[in-house]
């Protein structure tokens, strides 16, 4: 399960920025979430697990970030602004994606 999870992740990081899709990302997130819930609950104990239930949690609290991020009215300034409140630096090209920003 972990390596699953962590596999479908870093595959979405590579994703351009012009073709993230935040409605099924959303979906298959919700997906892994409720697959990792069926595991054994002696499971739940193991540190592993907790890295990866906490994994999932923020992708889904990042994916409606994106998906307003992604909004047509975003322009630099509001881009620049982001990257100052952040402290991260990135580039709006054509190798940006969702790795990128998260």
């Amino acid at each position: 399960q972990v390596g699953s999870v962590m596999y479908t992740f870093t595959d979405w990081y590579s994703t351009p920025w012009d073709s993230i899709d935040v409605e099924f990302l959303t979906d298959e997130t919700k997906k892994l979430a409720k697959d990792i819930k069926t595991l054994n609950k002696n499971v739940r104990n193991y540190e592993v697990y907790k890295m990866l239930e906490d994994t999932i949690k923020a992708m889904l609290t990042s994916l409606p970030l994106v998906n307003d991020l992604h909004h047509p009215a975003m322009r630099e300034r509001h881009w620049k602004q982001l990257m100052e409140a952040t402290s991260k630096h990135f580039v709006m090209d054509a190798n940006f994606n969702l790795g990128a920003l998260l």
